[in-house]
């Protein structure tokens, strides 16, 4: 299977994983940073969160790592764990408020980030 296909799934994975606060309120990582590049410009300073760098960082990673021809593995394992501290978050919020939903949308991005260490460590 072609790593850089599973690169594409693991990002696409991410950004559907999906959570809930509140009362009625949830959305999806995707609809989350959309929100996020709309307000950019009256707050600058949201760039300074950690999990906003390390979700932001982790995206750009991954898509650099589908561009290069021969990426460095350092890459693609620093975006992945970026990507997985904030998915672990996710995770450890569905089950500790017992929502299925919440922990179901992070299986995706587990499987394929799993497939493509797998995948990439035969390559190398």
């Amino acid at each position: 299977m072609n790593y850089k296909l599973l690169i594409l799934g693991v990002i696409l994975g991410f950004s559907f994983c999906y959570t809930e606060w509140g009362t009625d309120q949830s959305a999806f990582i995707f609809e989350i940073e959309a929100r996020f590049f709309e307000d950019l410009k009256d707050n600058i300073s949201a760039f300074a969160h950690p999990l906003i760098l390390a979700g932001l960082l982790g995206q750009i990673g991954l898509v650099s790592c589908i561009f290069i021809p021969k990426p460095k593995k350092w890459l693609l394992l620093g975006s992945l764990i970026l990507l997985s501290v904030i998915v672990f978050f996710f995770l450890l919020a569905g089950i500790l408020s017992g929502n299925y939903r919440i922990i179901l949308s992070t299986f995706p991005f587990w499987i394929l980030s799993f497939l493509l260490l797998k995948v990439k460590s035969k390559i190398n």
